[in-house]
C-alpha cells in the first residue's frame, strides 16, 4: 500500500485519537459476529491489533518499516472470488418486487482462499428486495440444498440461506459494509447478531454480472438470530420470535403479519414536536412481519401470532409508561398481561423487559447511519420465550442501509439527532423504537457513555479506514463493475440526493461517504460530550 496513504491515515489518527486499537477480524473469516450464544469471536480472541505506536506503524514519517494493514484486518481477501450461478434452464435470473420465484441452479466458487472454493453445489436462486428488485442490476437470495459456508463468513458457520446485494443504488458499495462493521464492533461484542460481509464477483451462466456484497439472511438460526426454534408443528407460545418493523407487511400473507396502533402513545421529538409513530406515506397502524416459523390449526391465526402481537403492544406500553409517565409496570408470569411492579426508577423497569445494551448500540448505529428507511422497514427485534430464553426484547440484526449516510435529499448535511426528530427524517414517519428512548435523559447518558467506550477503542476511525482500504484495494473490481453497469452519476430513486450526479467513479462516491461519515461522527461526538456535562 502506498506510503503516502499510510502517512495520511497516521496523521489523522494522531490528531483525532490519542491512542486507539484497530481490532482485526479472524484472518480467514468475516470475523467478529455475535449470536445469542455469544459464540462469535470477541475482540480479544484470535485477533491481531494495529496499535497507533512506533512498533507497528513506523515513527510518523514515510521511513517506517511497516506498511499499514490492508483489507485483511476486516476479514476480507486481497483478491475477490467469483460465484458462478448456472441456472437449470440456462436462462437469466429475472424478477421484480412482485415476482420473485426461485430457480433451480448450481453454484461454483473460484479464486477463493483455501477451503472456500467449491463446484456445482445444488440449490435455488431468486431475485430479492423491494424497490431494489426493480433496478437493472438485481440482488439475489441463494438457498442451497444443504448447509454450506461462503468465504469463511460468520466464523465458518454453515447455513442454507445467503444474500448477494447488488449495491446498485449505493455506488460506493460501502454503506452496508460500514454498518455491518460497526455492528461487529458494538452489538456483537455483547453477543447480538449482525450479518457478516465480504465482496464477490458474480457470474450468471458464465457471464459476468458485476461486483456484489455477500451477506447473511436475516433469520432464526443458531448461527444468526439465536432464539429457540421449535420442531415443525409445535404450537406453544414458548418459542423464539424474530420480528421486523415492516411497512411492506401489507404484501405478506395474513398469518405472518400484525399491526399496532400508537395513537395513545404520543412521542415528543427532540425538536419539541409531538408525533405519533407511523410508517410513511400512510398515517395508520404500524405494521410488523414475523420472520420465524409459526404453527397452528389455523395458519392464518395461530396462537403464536396472537401472542407476539400482544407482547409487542404490551412491551411498548411498559416502556412508554416508565419513560413518559413514571409509572412502573411489568409482565405477569406468562407474559400475557401487564401488572404493577415495585421498581422505583424508569431504568429498572426498562431493563426488566429489554436488553438495554442492545437498544443502546442500535440507537447509536441508527444515529450514525441516518438511514432513510428507519421509519419504514428493515428494523428487527427478537424475544426468546423458551425455558432457556431471557424473555427480554432484544434489538439486533441491523439491515438495509443503502439509503443511509447522506444518500437522500435533505440529509446531505445533518447536525441534528436523526431518529427522534420530526424534521430530519426524510421519510416523514417516526419509528417508535428509536424515538421513545431518546426522551429519557438517563438513556441518552448511557448512550453517551457507550459512545465514549467505542471511541476509545478506535471503532469510528476503523470505519473510515475500512472505506479507504476497500476503495484502494478493490479499485480494479469497481472499475470492472461500472463497465458492466453504467449507473454512476445516475439517480435511481426519486428521493436520492442530487449530489450523486457528480460521481464519476466509485472513488468519488467513497470520498463523499467518508467525508459525510466523518462530519456525522464529529457532530455526535460533540453532542454526547455536551450530554455528559
Amino acid at each position: 500500500m502506498k506510503k503516502l496513504k499510510f502517512l495520511t491515515v497516521l496523521i489523522a489518527l494522531i490528531f483525532s485519537v490519542a491512542a486507539f486499537t484497530f481490532t482485526a477480524c479472524e484472518s480467514n473469516s468475516g470475523g467478529v459476529v455475535g449470536n445469542g450464544n455469544n459464540s462469535g469471536n470477541t475482540d480479544n480472541e484470535n485477533t491481531d491489533d494495529w496499535n497507533n505506536d512506533d512498533e507497528n506503524t513506523g515513527n510518523g514519517n514515510t521511513g517506517g518499516d511497516k506498511e499499514p494493514p490492508g483489507v485483511e484486518i476486516f476479514g476480507l481477501a486481497e483478491e475477490i472470488a467469483n460465484i458462478n450461478i448456472v441456472t437449470a434452464d440456462g436462462q437469466d435470473i429475472t424478477g421484480d418486487e412482485d415476482n420473485q420465484e426461485y430457480k433451480t441452479a448450481k453454484f461454483t466458487v473460484t479464486n477463493g482462499r483455501d477451503g472456500e472454493n467449491f463446484e456445482s453445489v445444488p440449490g435455488k436462486v431468486r431475485v430479492r428486495g423491494n424497490n431494489t428488485a426493480g433496478y437493472d442490476k438485481k440482488s439475489f437470495r441463494l438457498k442451497f440444498d444443504s448447509k454450506i459456508n461462503l468465504f469463511g463468513l460468520n466464523n465458518g458457520a454453515k447455513c442454507k440461506n445467503w444474500v448477494l446485494l447488488a449495491s446498485y443504488k449505493d455506488v460506493s458499495f460501502l454503506r452496508d459494509a460500514v454498518t455491518f462493521e460497526f455492528a461487529k464492533q458494538s452489538l456483537a461484542e455483547n453477543g447480538y447478531y449482525s450479518s457478516d460481509y465480504c465482496f464477490a464477483e458474480v457470474s450468471i451462466n458464465g457471464k459476468y454480472n458485476g461486483l456484489y456484497l455477500v451477506a447473511e439472511q436475516q433469520q432464526v438460526n443458531p448461527n444468526r438470530v439465536d432464539v429457540y426454534e421449535p420442531v415443525e408443528g409445535y404450537t406453544g407460545t414458548d418459542i423464539g420470535y424474530l420480528v421486523e418493523y415492516d411497512g411492506n407487511a401489507y404484501k405478506e400473507p395474513v398469518g405472518v403479519k400484525f399491526s399496532v396502533s400508537y395513537s395513545s402513545f404520543p412521542l415528543v421529538c427532540e425538536d419539541g414536536k409531538q408525533m405519533v409513530a407511523s410508517q410513511y406515506p400512510f398515517v395508520r397502524d404500524v405494521m410488523y412481519t414475523v420472520k420465524n416459523d409459526m404453527y397452528g390449526p389455523n395458519p392464518n391465526n395461530t396462537e403464536q401470532l396472537r401472542f407476539i402481537t400482544e407482547y409487542t403492544k404490551n412491551v411498548f406500553k411498559i416502556l412508554y409508561d416508565a419513560i413518559y409517565n413514571g409509572k412502573y409496570t411489568t409482565f405477569n408470569s406468562d407474559y400475557t398481561a401487564i401488572v404493577p411492579a415495585d421498581f422505583t426508577d424508569a431504568r429498572s423497569a426498562v431493563e426488566a423487559v429489554v436488553n438495554l445494551d442492545s437498544w443502546v448500540d442500535m440507537f447509536i448505529l441508527q444515529e450514525i447511519a441516518c438511514d432513510n428507511d428507519i421509519d419504514w422497514s428493515s428494523f428487527f427485534f427478537s424475544v426468546d420465550m423458551s425455558a432457556g430464553g431471557d424473555k427480554k426484547l432484544t434489538f439486533q440484526a441491523p439491515w438495509d442501509f443503502d439509503s443511509g449516510f447522506g444518500m437522500m435529499k435533505g440529509l446531505e448535511e445533518l447536525d441534528k439527532i436523526f431518529t427522534a426528530n420530526s424534521y430530519t427524517n426524510a421519510m416523514h414517519g417516526l419509528n417508535p423504537w428509536t424515538a421513545l428512548p431518546a426522551h429519557a435523559d438517563w438513556f441518552m447518558k448511557v448512550v453517551a457513555e457507550r459512545w465514549n467506550e467505542l471511541k476509545e477503542r478506535g471503532v469510528f476511525t476503523r470505519l473510515t479506514y475500512l472505506i479507504e482500504t476497500v476503495t484502494e484495494t478493490y479499485k480494479p473490481y469497481f472499475e470492472k463493475n461500472y463497465t458492466r453497469w453504467d449507473n454512476l452519476g445516475k439517480i435511481v430513486d426519486p428521493v436520492q440526493s442530487e449530489t450523486l450526479k457528480d460521481f464519476k467513479s466509485q472513488s468519488d462516491a467513497s470520498d463523499y461517504l467518508k467525508n459525510w461519515l466523518s462530519r456525522r461522527i464529529n457532530f455526535l461526538d460533540k453532542y454526547f460530550k455536551d450530554l455528559l456535562k
